[in-house]
């Protein structure tokens, strides 16, 4: 018969954990998706639960079901690490049985009532199952605040994954003694603290090596942050040392036309539309937008450009990164054009092109360069081709994050010679 106290308990209880894993890895979806899938979850679940406690079936599948139930939630419609899903599922529903477990053994040693009561309708379970709710709530709280983000390693999550399913297997075993063999319930108690020990502990290996290991990849995005801010500087000195040699050609060029002035006005306009067209025009390498970073930024990059003679078109709608700051600036275009170059140089077209502009909600940042043979065939990942990988690679990465931090989306292409990075952030 169902019990209608039953169904509000797993209600209850089914409520925290689909609450605590949308909040843990966050909604796909901004539009209703996310509550059908959020309520849809949530009546499967105590379905689940209310039939499965309602029929004898072994406690082990009884925990699979449910964190299949959880995984599959997860996996359609929260955002994360498909590994971290499979944990997470796995972990939360051995959380679930251990509070339950530990809390019912405590009860029993402390208030000395039967289990049979505390499993019962009573003032007892009322007292037993509201500990059961607190703890789950706190343990749930201390998770978000040590959540794990992308894993680096996932080879390290298997044996997690493993240790999560033993406690939870250990502590339905543990179940079944403490319902026969009533005298064992202080020992059963120590077994399960013991238990519960172990799997924070396991939780606590994996997140500090997850740690490191971010600590790890951080450490090289910054030293090629160094590495790219060291190679921008020498491209700046080029420029500054190309602009002072052009101020001092002009002292030159001035003193000249004026003395063509003196003997003939037709000649030294001759000279002077010369020296625009030949040395300032033929030297003009400069960007002018509203956004002085991307100014800065794209202006070194094109006299790399002038060097490797590469021809450049870039057209910028006014305003358009206006959202952005000056470090996503630098980042985004800065590794956008050195990797079209590099790309481009080894090329016969030798051509780079760049478009931004306002579409719709987003910002469209297109950049396509010359290529002789498909990247994408041999390379669809695009992992760095540089010998120590160790410390290169990271451009690709670093723009992924920014465009991530925007909720945008980036899409590698390759038509008629060309190779496309099509970017576009909100």
């Amino acid at each position: 018969m169902i019990n209608p106290f039953e169904i509000g308990i797993n209600f209850l209880e089914t409520f925290i954990i689909f609450l605590f894993l949308t909040v843990y890895f966050g909604c796909k979806y901004n539009n209703p998706i996310k509550y059908i899938g959020f309520i849809s979850g949530m009546l499967v679940a105590v379905a689940a639960l209310t039939v499965l406690n309602s029929i004898s079936v072994y406690e082990g599948i009884y925990g699979l079901i449910l964190i299949l139930i959880y995984f599959l939630y997860s996996f359609f419609f929260l955002k994360g690490d498909v590994f971290i899903k499979i944990f997470i599922s796995s972990f939360i529903d051995c959380i679930v049985s251990i509070i339950n477990l530990v809390t019912l053994l405590g009860m029993r040693v402390v208030s000395g009532a039967s289990y049979e009561k505390l499993l019962s309708f009573s003032s007892e379970r009322a007292v037993y199952i509201s500990l059961a709710k607190i703890l789950l709530i706190a343990i749930c709280i201390l998770l978000l605040k040590y959540k794990l983000s992308n894993i680096a390693r996932r080879i390290h999550i298997v044996p997690v994954i493993l240790l999560a399913f033993i406690a939870e297997l250990s502590m339905t075993e543990i179940a079944q003694v403490m319902l026969v063999y009533d005298g064992l319930r202080k020992e059963l108690f120590v077994i399960s603290m013991a238990v519960v020990a172990i799997i924070i502990l396991a939780y606590y290996i994996f997140f500090k090596t997850h740690y490191d290991a971010k600590l790890q990849a951080d450490y090289f995005a910054l030293k090629q942050k160094y590495e790219y801010d060291r190679a921008r500087t020498r491209e700046v000195t080029e420029l500054y040392d190309k602009i002072c040699g052009l101020k001092h050609d002009l002292s030159i060029y001035f003193t000249n036309a004026l003395g063509y002035l003196d003997e003939s006005p037709e000649r030294a306009k001759s000279y002077m539309q010369s020296i625009v067209h030949n040395q300032i025009e033929g030297s003009k390498k400069f960007i002018e937008t509203d956004n002085k970073c991307f100014n800065a930024v794209v202006s070194t990059k094109l006299s790399v450009c002038e060097r490797e003679k590469i021809f450049t078109q870039i057209t910028v709608q006014n305003h358009s990164l206006d959202k952005l700051g000056d470090d996503e600036v630098g980042i985004i275009f800065g590794n956008l054009f050195d990797n079209a170059i590099r790309a481009s140089k080894n090329s016969r077209e030798r051509t780079i092109e760049l478009d931004v502009k306002i579409q719709g909600e987003y910002l469209s940042i297109l950049m396509m360069n010359s290529i002789d043979k498909s990247v994408l065939d041999k390379n669809r990942d695009l992992a760095t081709t540089k010998e120590n990988k160790a410390v290169h690679g990271f451009g690709t990465k670093n723009i992924k994050r920014i465009v991530d931090k925007h909720d945008g989306m980036i899409d590698y292409f390759e038509e008629d010679g060309y190779f496309g990075c099509h970017i576009l952030m909100l």
